[in-house]
C-alpha cells in the first residue's frame, strides 16, 4: 500500500501541473447544508467546495474539500479532505481513478440526500464515502458496469494517519439507466497478522444488493446491507434493511417516507432499532439555465427510532434541513 500512495501521489502531482498548462475546461460548484435537528445543536452538516478540470476529453481531474461544523458542539469547525482524484478514460468501454476516490458501494456514490439521513451503509458506517486508492470501471456491455477498487480501507478521514493498515478490495456489479439502478457490492478487508501483542487483526466483509426504480409517479430506493467483523479479541455480523418511497407530485413538492431496520449484532437478541421517517421536499429555487445554476432545497422531516431493548423509549426527532447547491457553467 506505501508503493501504492507514492504512486496516487505522483499522478497527483503531474496532473496539478498539467491542469495549469491546459486549455480545458473547468467547473466549480459548492455545497452547504444547514442543519436543526431537535436533538442536536444547529449546524453546518456540510459545506462541500469543489473543483474540476477536463484537461482533456479522456483525461481529468477532481478535488473537493469539506468545512462543517460540530453536531455537538458548534462553535467548532474543522475541514475534512473528500476528494483528491484523477480519472483517464483508456477506451469508451474502460476508465482508471486514482487518489481520495468514491467508494463506489450499492447507492452511495449516487446518493443526493433526498431524505436527510444517509442510505443505510452510510448512515450505519458500513463503508466509508471515500478512500485513498484506485479502481477500473469497465462497461462490458450498455448500461452494465463492473467497477473493482483496491483501498487503504480506513475512509477518507484515516488514509493518512492509518496508512497501510488494513487494505481492502472492493467490487461493485451494476445496471444503471435514467429509470433502474440494481446491482450488487461486495468490499473485502484483511490484515495479515499481527504486528505486535496488542494489534488487532481485522477481518471485514460488507455486501449488499441495491435498487433505485423511478416509475414516474413514485422514486423506489432499496438496500440490504450485511457486515461481519473480526478482530483479536471480538467478533460480530450487523444487518441492516432501507427503503425509501418518494412522490414528485410537482417540480417543486415531494413527500417523502422512509423506513429503516439495524441489527449492529446479530448474537444479541435485544440491540436492534427500527426508524419510520416522513416528510417533505420543497424546492424552493431551481435555476439550471443560470450561469451559477442555484438550487435552494427545503427539508421538513419528522423521523420515530424504536429500540428492541426491554423498556427502551422510542425518541421522535424533527430534523430541519437547508440544502444550498451552486453549480458553475463549464468555462
Amino acid at each position: 500500500m506505501r508503493l501504492l500512495k507514492n504512486v496516487i501521489v505522483f499522478v497527483l502531482i503531474i496532473s496539478g501541473v498539467a491542469g495549469a498548462l491546459s486549455a480545458g475546461q473547468t467547473q466549480f460548484s459548492s455545497t452547504v447544508w444547514l442543519r436543526y435537528f431537535t436533538t442536536s445543536n444547529f449546524y453546518i452538516g456540510r459545506g462541500y467546495l469543489t473543483l474540476s478540470h477536463a484537461f482533456t476529453d479522456r483525461f481529468c481531474g477532481k478535488f473537493r474539500v469539506n468545512v462543517l461544523t460540530d453536531e455537538i458542539y458548534p462553535s467548532t469547525a474543522r475541514v475534512e479532505l473528500r476528494l483528491a482524484m484523477v480519472s483517464m478514460n483508456i477506451a469508451d468501454n474502460l476508465k482508471i481513478d486514482a487518489g481520495v476516490i468514491p467508494v463506489e458501494f450499492s447507492l452511495g456514490s449516487m446518493w443526493v440526500y433526498r431524505t436527510i439521513p444517509n442510505i443505510m451503509c452510510g448512515e450505519q458506517s458500513f463503508v466509508a464515502p471515500a478512500d485513498l486508492g484506485f479502481d477500473i470501471v469497465f462497461k462490458p456491455f450498455s448500461n452494465f458496469y463492473i467497477t473493482t477498487q483496491v483501498l487503504n480501507g480506513e475512509g477518507f478521514d484515516g488514509y493518512n494517519e492509518n496508512m497501510n493498515n488494513y487494505p481492502s478490495l472492493s467490487l461493485d456489479f451494476r445496471y444503471n439507466t435514467s429509470k433502474l439502478i440494481t446491482g450488487v457490492s461486495a468490499l473485502f478487508e484483511k490484515n495479515g497478522g499481527l504486528s505486535g501483542l496488542f494489534e488487532e487483526e481485522k477481518n471485514r466483509f460488507v455486501a449488499t444488493p441495491f435498487f433505485r426504480m423511478d416509475m414516474g409517479k413514485i422514486d423506489l430506493y432499496s438496500e440490504f446491507v450485511y457486515g461481519s467483523y473480526a478482530k483479536r479479541w471480538m467478533a460480530k455480523s450487523s444487518l441492516g434493511f432501507m427503503v425509501i418511497g418518494i412522490m414528485p407530485l410537482t417540480p417543486f413538492f415531494e413527500p417523502v417516507a422512509r423506513f429503516d431496520y439495524f441489527d449492529p449484532n446479530t448474537d444479541n437478541k435485544d440491540d436492534g432499532e427500527t426508524q419510520i421517517l416522513g416528510g417533505a421536499n420543497l424546492y424552493l429555487w431551481r435555476g439550471d439555465n443560470t450561469m451559477f445554476s442555484p438550487n435552494i432545497l427545503l427539508q421538513p422531516q419528522w423521523r420515530i427510532t424504536n429500540y428492541q431493548a426491554e423498556g427502551a423509549k422510542s425518541k421522535q426527532e424533527i430534523l430541519v434541513q437547508l440544502q444550498l447547491n451552486f453549480d458553475t457553467q463549464p468555462f
